[in-house]
């Protein structure tokens, strides 16, 4: 999701389901959104799709050593 290149550019680029939020890194992150740029034809459009959650209904992580 970071380096690639399909050898063509497209009117639309498509990350659906999230998985833009898996790369942790900033510059994972920037990466990613070059290497759609380098596929994006003249005024291209890319839908990124994210979720915020809300932080305060998000579980508490485990930290026992039960959960490991």
């Amino acid at each position: 999701m970071t380096q690639f290149d399909l050898g063509e550019t497209f009117r639309l680029v498509i990350i659906p389901f999230r998985p833009f939020q898996h790369l942790l890194e900033v510059q994972q992150q920037v990466d990613c959104l070059d290497c759609v740029r380098k596929h994006l034809s003249p005024g291209g459009r890319l839908i990124l799709d994210v979720f915020q959650t809300d932080a305060e209904r998000m579980p508490i992580p485990c930290t026992c050593e039960k959960c490991w």
